[in-house]
This record gives C-alpha cells, structure tokens and sequence, in this order.
C-alpha cells in the first residue's frame, strides 16, 4: 500500500488490507468469546468499543502529523512500527489449553477412570458424547447449514438487523454532516470536526457504562430503550435548515443551538448500540449450547456467529452513506432524518 503508484495497485492493496482487517477483528472477537466468561462479555465489548474509538480517532490525527511534518515515508513508519507491535504481542500471548475451552463435553483422555466412580460422573474419552446430554445431527449445523440454523434465532435475527441499522446511522452522519452545516450554517471543517468530536467523545466516556448495564440487565431493554430515545433528537437534528420550520433557520444562533445539542445526545445514545451485534452473537451461541452441548462442535461457533455480526456491521456502512446521499438530494436533510428515524424504530 505505501508503495503503490498506480489505481491498480491501491485497489489491489485496499482488498489485501480488508481481508486482514476483516481476518484480525473476527478472530480476537474469538479469542475474547473463548476466555471472557459471558456475564462479563458486555463491559469487555465495551472497553473494546472505547479501544476502537480512540484508535480510528488517533490514527488519523498521529499519521497527519507526521506526513505534514516528516513526510510521507514517516507516517508510514508510524503504521509497520504498529504491527511490529502487534506481531510481538500476538507470540507472547497465552491462550488458554484446549483442553479448558472444550468444557465438560470433551475431557482428557488420560484421565484415570475408576470403576468404583458411578456411571453418572465417570470420566469419559475426549471425542465420545455424553450419553445424558441430547445432540443434534452433524448436518444440521455444519457448513451453510449453521449459518442458516443460526438466522433462524429470534435473538441473533434482530440483534444483527438492528447492528445494521445502527451503522446506517453512523455512516449517514459522516457522509451527510459536513454537507449539511456548510450548507445551512455556512461552517467550514474546523467546524465539522469539533461536531464529529461531539459524536464520539461521549460513547468513548459512556460505553464501559453502557456494557456493564447490559451484563445486569441484559441487552433487549437498553437497546431498546436506545433507539426510541434517539429518534426524536435524529428529528430535532433535521430541523435547523428545514424550509418547513422558521424557528431553526440556519441564519438564527437557535437553530445552531439545536444541531450541536441534538447531535452530541445522539452520540451519548450511540453507546448503548456498541458492540450489541458482537454480544447477541456470543449470548445467542451461548443460550444454544448451553441446551445443545457440542451443537457446533469442539471448537463452538463463535467465531462464524461473529463473522455473521461484522458483515451485517459491514452492510450497514456500506448501504449507510449510498441511501444517505440519495435521499438528501432527492428529499432533503431533514426527511432524510425522519425516514432514518422510522427505519430504525421499526
């Protein structure tokens, strides 16, 4: 990607570059699945939410300073000393052994089996089920089957849909806002990036908060709760600019006064849907092994479950910017907020 010269190469680069990222994010959303116990899960995913944030925010921000002030090759620099990093702390992590993450379904096979020990709790040979526990045939959840059998959860279903609503959501502010103020405000950059601020600072505060609700309560209520408190603010949004209302004309400071407040509550809501697609995946897993052991295999089916959430995360971005755009030129910013409000809320 650094020394690309040409549109061929870069596209090529990006696709490389995607395929790792999407690679790395799926399997250390595993590895947590396999370590963090699940009534945890929800304050870690919102730790990582707060890592990722402060990453893409940072990133951005580091790598210009260093092109601007040393140069191109430097700010490259920046990025392979980051992966040296990440390559050093990938060898030096331990896992958990194998045998740990198998649970009581699979135990060691050199275990020491007694006949005196009762037929109920006697150890059995890794490989071989145990005859109390009810199984489901291999077909059913191997290959296509398990992804199929998985969409077939009410709670994975929705979880993963509303995932792609809240990332239209996202995507819809970083496509739109900047046009929007310029626009109705006459506001140059400077402006816009204090207002993306206002839209991330308060996830990254409110986030751990927002996980470790979820562990208590569970995920449905503050969700929930999430997406009917954020629709009248995505209408209040809407209004600064809007011929239909004379009140927040983008020429009054009243108008102004509601965009930034409407935005930065959006933002504070925004931490309530972090991470909720990964952990409806992890519980959803979860809830059916748990009725299931075994269902999915020796090694479970986290890591595919959280495939399934980051492709659904992925649609959203890439659906998020295109039904944006085409909706603020055809109907205006403000409908624009309105249908996006419905979408969600339905």
């Amino acid at each position: 990607m650094a020394a690309a010269k040409s549109l061929p190469v870069i596209f090529l680069a990006r696709f490389v570059q995607a395929i790792a990222d999407n690679s790395m994010w799926i399997a250390g959303l595993a590895m947590i699945t396999d370590i963090v116990p699940s009534h945890q899960f929800g304050r870690i995913m919102g730790f990582l939410s707060v890592a990722v944030s402060v990453g893409t925010s940072a990133g951005p921000m580091v790598a210009g300073l260093l092109f601007e002030k040393c140069g191109y090759w430097a700010a490259w620099s920046s990025a392979f000393l980051l992966l040296f990093i990440d390559f050093i702390m990938r060898i030096l992590m331990i896992e958990r052994p194998k045998t740990e993450l198998l649970g009581p379904l699979f135990r060691a096979a050199d275990e020491e089996i007694d006949p005196l020990i009762p037929q109920t709790i006697q150890p059995y040979k890794q490989g071989q089920p145990d005859p109390d526990v009810k199984h489901v045939s291999n077909a059913e959840v191997s290959g296509l089957w398990f992804y199929f059998y998985l969409l077939r959860q009410r709670r994975f279903f929705v979880g993963t849909a509303s995932y792609v609503f809240y990332a239209m959501l996202v995507t819809s502010f970083d496509t739109t806002l900047p046009l929007h103020i310029r626009e109705s405000f006459n506001w140059g950059s400077l402006a816009a990036g204090l207002l993306f601020i206002c839209l991330q600072l308060p996830g990254i505060i409110l986030t751990p908060l927002s996980g470790t609700l979820k562990d208590r309560v569970g995920t449905r209520y503050p969700t929930g709760t999430g997406f009917l408190l954020i629709a009248p603010f995505f209408w209040l949004a809407g209004l600064p600019g809007a011929s239909e209302v004379s009140w927040t004309s983008g020429s009054l400071e009243t108008g102004k006064a509601v965009y930034v407040v409407s935005v930065t509550i959006i933002g504070c809501l925004f931490s309530l849907f972090n991470g909720s697609g990964f952990l409806e995946a992890t519980l959803t897993v979860d809830e059916i092994e748990s009725n299931n052991p075994g269902i999915f295999g020796s090694n479970g089916g986290y890591a595919r479950a959280n495939s399934l959430s980051w492709m659904s995360w992925t649609l959203g971005m890439f659906l998020g910017p295109i039904v944006s755009g085409l909706l603020t030129e055809k109907a205006g910013y403000f409908k624009l907020n309105l249908i996006l409000d419905c979408m969600t809320n339905d």
